[in-house]
């Protein structure tokens, strides 16, 4: 991730908020959260995926993807050898990240 340009705007958007966690096909977790709006463009949304609660954010070993979407299917089978807990931030257009929203 890009460092925050805190000199253009340090205020961290709001964590996002998780409208729907659900198992597919036994092996895809799917999840989906409520978009933040953003004065001057959208977020970007950072996962989290560790073996260890709580998921820590400032491990890059534990990022999975940064993405525009409000969206996510994430492959069981890979965490399930390792164990596994997801989390998920905001990232706004300044590169300030929210605080972790755990995942269900």
């Amino acid at each position: 991730l890009v460092p925050p340009m805190t000199w253009q705007d340090c205020e961290a958007p709001a964590p996002p908020t998780i409208i729907r966690s659900e198992r597919q096909r036994g092996i895809l977790q799917h999840i989906e959260w409520t978009p933040q709006e953003q004065e001057n463009g959208g977020c970007r949304y950072a996962i989290y995926d560790s073996s260890t609660l709580p998921v820590d954010v400032y491990d890059a070993r534990n990022l999975v993807c940064v993405t525009s979407s409000n969206s996510y299917t994430f492959n069981l089978l890979t965490s399930t050898l390792y164990g596994y807990h997801l989390a998920l931030t905001a990232i706004d257009r300044c590169g300030n990240e929210s605080r972790p929203t755990p995942i269900p």
